[in-house]
């Protein structure tokens, strides 16, 4: 829907462009009541898709939500919905850019939405280029879901853990310099409690603090969820069967609030906010509207547009069942991810690049399998025992590095849901394992000529502590695990849930345990330089901050290099006859 004050085509000025998102499963019908008024009061131009509720069925493909027929398969409702909204405002930014009211100057964008268009609203103020700020009802940031779009922001109430963080670098990094989030909430809300809009708060109020974002505020008004729109909307498209479907599902998700609503009084809720959001969008603009004020006698003085979309290579035009359906200019709008190709510059793949680096990866350790099996297969009966032990470890290890940095690559691919989540459990379980290749090299610098390394009293405790390390992580690998989807840089991997310090203390022991190993080896013999220069690469790569490079390509590299450098040794020492 495009809706804008008649004088707009008569202005001198450039005329401001609100893009409006509406709540989950709730029409843009529902809200004409504000948009109206928005529109006649800031003399804006008002650009509302509708993403139907549709494109959170289980086999409908959605943009951003995972690629092919397994991500969207397996891709939750609500990161489809999300993931459609969060591109259908995108592109209506992007229609208004390319096509625009002809004879108008189009000036600063404001982001204005409510729960799931609200939260929206949020992360697009960081793909939208020229929005001076969000002036958002109840954002529902706890039910946001990471996408391609915005891969970095996961706005949730975990007050203290890496969700939070994220979402405070979101508002650091992302978020438009000098402009201003303003939040609305309903004292009596039901579906976003007071704890999510605190979090959104608070991680938007560092930014502020540190003079990148221009002002952040907090307004509450008496009400309920469903109270900043003119009426709970549960009708959808689609046939008889969809429809008492998505009725029931709404009544179940809003059956609180529908209480709430019949005890309270939503005139006055919707009275509270409208009022707070004309002030907050004239406090973004900084210049007073440039039309006369609103009137009740200018309540015919609005223009609807109707825009095509493309559907199947067949123009066609929506219908909207908004009060001014019927008249000439009152056909609606429905922008979905497949049917405009209007997108702004600003949203820019980035996944190739990282994924064709773990594809690298995946075949530089394909090669190191390939080669520490030949060294095994040619020292069979040669060597001694110990010796194609270490042949075996880096072999087997380098074979589940192939599996994991695959896994890494496909990720965007499957889609995140119980498949890809049941797949990567067992690239934790692989690298349980890893410290096991302190004792590959602990050998080798024995062979070197170190010779407390090839002693019982040093191998045998770091022998017992190796295998007690192991066997604890392969256990809580196996059996407590609890990971998370995460998106970053492009890449769809399950990540830890909580991450700590325990479960990446046994690789910094293990690596500690192999740089001195090396350093007494080059010194012992500087031919076995690889020795050094592996584990000091591995654990100087691991070191380097996530804010700086994604972990897992960093630590992947080191690695590949690591493992390499066990092999280049291996070589060496079988060269010089050790």
């Amino acid at each position: 829907m495009l809706l804008y004050p008649r004088a707009v085509l008569e202005a001198t000025k450039e005329v401001p462009v609100i893009i409006f998102g509406h709540g989950f499963s709730q029409p843009v019908r529902v809200y004409m009541g504000t948009v109206r008024r928005l529109a006649r009061e800031l003399g804006a131009i008002i650009i509302a898709p509708y993403t139907s509720l549709a494109v959170a069925l289980p086999w409908a493909k959605v943009e951003g939500a995972g690629s092919g027929p397994l991500g969207n398969l397996t891709a939750s409702p609500p990161a489809k919905m999300q993931a459609a909204l969060i591109v259908d405002m995108m592109r209506a930014a992007g229609y208004l850019e390319q096509t625009g009211v002809p004879g108008v100057a189009l000036g600063p964008k404001l982001l204005v939405g409510h729960s799931l268009g609200g939260a929206c609203s949020v992360a697009n103020a960081a793909t939208i280029t020229g929005v001076l700020g969000a002036a958002v009802m109840a954002p529902a940031v706890e039910k946001m879901a990471d996408t391609p779009i915005n891969p970095n922001i996961h706005l949730d109430n975990d007050l203290l853990g890496n969700s939070y963080r994220a979402a405070v670098q979101f508002f650091k990094d992302d978020f438009p310099d000098n402009a201003k989030l303003y939040i609305i909430a309903g004292d009596q809300d039901q579906i976003v409690d007071p704890l999510q809009i605190a979090v959104l708060f608070t991680a938007a109020r560092t930014a502020v603090t540190a003079d990148k974002m221009a002002d952040i505020e907090l307004f509450t008004v008496p009400g309920s969820h469903i109270g900043f729109e003119d009426k709970l909307g549960l009708e959808i498209e689609g046939g008889f069967f969809l429809q008492l479907l998505f009725r029931i599902v709404n009544f179940l998700v809003y059956r609180k609030e529908i209480l709430s609503g019949l005890l309270g009084d939503p005139n006055k809720q919707l009275a509270a906010t409208r009022y707070v959001l004309v002030d907050s969008l004239k406090d973004f603009l900084g210049i007073p509207p440039p039309f006369p004020p609103y009137t009740e006698s200018g309540h015919n003085n609005l223009v609807f547009e109707g825009i095509p979309i493309t559907s199947d290579k067949k123009r066609e035009t929506a219908k909207d069942s908004s009060p001014f359906a019927g008249s000439q200019l009152a056909q609606g709008i429905i922008l979905r991810p497949e049917e405009l190709p209007i997108v702004p510059p600003a949203v820019i793949s980035t996944w190739l690049p990282p994924t064709a680096a773990l594809v690298a990866y995946a075949l530089a350790h394909a090669a190191t399998v390939v080669t520490a099996g030949s060294e095994l297969v040619s020292g069979v009966g040669l060597q001694p025992l110990h010796v194609e032990a270490g042949a075996v470890i880096v072999a087997a290890l380098a074979a589940a590095l192939v599996y994991e940095n695959a896994l890494l690559a496909s990720g965007r691919f499957l889609g995140a849901g119980p498949l890809l989540k049941a797949l990567s459990s067992y690239r934790y379980l692989a690298h349980a394992f890893a410290p096991m290749l302190a004792l590959v090299a602990a050998e080798q610098a024995g062979r070197a000529g170190v010779t407390w390394a090839d002693s019982p009293f040093f191998l045998g405790p770091v022998l017992a502590v190796l295998v007690g390390v192991v066997s604890l992580s392969a256990v809580q690998a196996h059996f407590a695990l609890e990971t998370k989807p995460i998106w970053e840089v492009g890449v769809l991997r399950y990540g830890y849930k909580n991450p700590g310090i325990g479960q990446v203390l046994p690789v910094i022991g293990s690596s500690v345990l192999m740089l001195a190993l090396g350093v007494a080896a080059a010194r012992t013999d500087a031919g076995i330089w690889p020795l050094l220069v592996g584990p000091a690469l591995s654990f100087g790569l691991s070191a380097v901050p996530p804010s700086k490079a994604p972990m897992f390509l960093t630590g992947n590299l080191g690695e590949v290099l690591l493992l390499g450098s066990l092999v280049a040794s291996e070589g060496i020492l079988r060269s010089q006859g050790l």
